[in-house]
């Protein structure tokens, strides 16, 4: 919805613009249609013949000994502004920078008859600098790309550039199934091959919001082909921009999402610098406003790949974030809850140095909300669930390694293992000192040698 308000600089053609202007923010209130109100000054016959008077008519002035008390049509525009579209910044320099661009010139070849001063003449001489025509293609962009008087059009047509590439890839509609989410990503990495695009190198003048979004999607994209410190570089990029109340509504889901992918992929060898990336964007989301069930999304699958990749620490905050969280929103006594509880007690006891108190708490209040929900019989049914857990634990073990392979030899070796001792201890570290390509004459010769290796 577009309004052109063309005047001249003087009292009778400015008086009542506030009005005009109220009147269409009234109307496109009760409208349907959907469209942004847009409103431009236009100041129109402006004699670049007296630099003096056209600064006072557009800057204002008390007093001044030929025209009075003159409001000046800048600072009321921005007034209006202000106060209709409730826009402060029409007052800053963008706007300034507008009137500096846009002010059609009086010339007496028009004052008479109907000729279009935008038409080419015969001898071609009014398109240029000085000329009528050239004045009204200064205000051409700000037509052409929608932006408001108080925006650059340069930096509006960007920010609509970036919101294409965003919107090509799907970053805004992540899938709602799980079985989208690898393709999503496949489509997010392409953002990879197009980061030397202005879009990108120009980022710092595009809005908040937007420049939240272009980074964490070449995050992810990124870290989805494994290039994990160019990934890092652009998580970091988010918290550069969003401080405070500034951060805007992220799909962070999607970063959780990544990071379960990675997690259920079974060829997946973990590095420092995959530690390096979760940490940091860990970091960067505890930072932000995220809703709780954002906070989950990400939490749940960071805790789990944490564990799994034996980094204790990060697994120790994000699990007592996650526990905590989950008390507040589910209870304590819900499944989801427990479960996070039971996997904290397991961090504690993987951590030890006096982590050990903790985990016995943990696992004292686990008993004690399990107690308060089965009722006086549940020790015999927790007795009752591990001896049949370790039944079946022995069953597997003794199938899967009662027999072990040795390389080597054409025949296998039977070994004696206690199994009650077995079940407790389940951080046994595999021996890899004799894995190699030394080749030994019998088994005595093996273990003799493996005695004398170093750790």
């Amino acid at each position: 919805m577009l309004l052109v308000m063309v005047f001249t600089p003087n009292n009778q053609s400015l008086t009542g613009i506030d009005h005009l202007v109220r009147k269409a923010v009234d109307y496109k209130s009760t409208s349907s249609d959907l469209r942004d109100l847009r409103v431009y000054p236009l100041p129109s016959r402006v004699d670049n013949q007296v630099e003096h008077f056209r600064t006072v008519w557009r800057m204002g002035a008390d007093h001044h000994p030929l025209f009075g008390t003159v409001t000046g049509f800048q600072p009321l525009f921005a007034a209006v502004f202000a106060e209709a579209l409730n826009k402060e910044t029409t007052a800053k320099t963008h706007f300034h920078e507008y009137f500096d661009m846009v002010q059609i010139p009086h010339s007496a070849d028009y004052a008479y008859g109907e000729r279009l001063c935008c038409a080419p003449s015969a001898n071609g001489t009014t398109s240029d600098n000085l000329s009528i025509r050239n004045s009204y293609e200064q205000f051409l962009p700000w037509l052409t790309t929608g932006a408001q008087p108080w925006q650059r059009p340069s930096e509006v047509l960007l920010d609509q550039q970036a919101e294409q590439l965003l919107n090509e890839v799907g970053f805004e509609n992540p899938p709602e199934d799980d079985g989208g989410w690898s393709a999503w990503f496949d489509r997010i990495a392409t953002l990879a091959d197009i980061s030397q695009y202005p879009v990108f190198s120009q980022m710092s003048l595009l809005p908040i919001g937007r420049q939240a979004s272009l980074a964490l999607a070449m995050a992810i994209a990124f870290a989805h082909r494994g290039e994990l410190q160019r990934a890092i570089e652009w998580i970091n990029k988010i918290s550069e921009v969003c401080q405070g109340d500034e951060a805007p509504s992220l799909p962070m889901e999607a970063a959780g999402r990544l990071i379960r992918l990675w997690h259920d992929d079974t060829t997946i060898r973990w590095t420092p610098e995959h530690q390096q990336f979760v940490e940091v964007t860990d970091r960067v989301i505890s930072a932000l406003q995220l809703t709780r069930r954002q906070q989950q999304a990400w939490l749940q699958p960071v805790s789990d790949v944490a564990l799994s990749a034996s980094w204790l620490e990060l697994a120790h905050r994000t699990c007592e974030r996650l526990v905590s969280l989950q008390r507040e929103t589910l209870g304590e006594d819900h499944p989801d809850t427990l479960a996070n509880m039971n996997t904290l007690a397991r961090i504690l006891w993987a951590k030890g140095e006096g982590s050990e108190d903790h985990a016995r708490e943990i696992e004292e209040k686990m008993l004690d909300i399990q107690g308060r929900k089965m009722g006086d019989k549940r020790l015999d049914n927790l007795d009752s669930a591990f001896r049949a857990e370790r039944k079946d634990y022995r069953t597997a073990v003794e199938s899967l390694h009662r027999m072990i392979p040795l390389a080597g030899f054409k025949t296998k070796l039977r070994v004696p293992i206690d199994l009650e001792e077995l079940y407790v201890p389940l951080q046994a570290n595999i021996d890899l000192r004799p894995t190699g390509d030394a080749v030994f004459a019998d088994a005595p010769l093996c273990q003799h040698n493996v005695r004398h290796l170093s750790l």
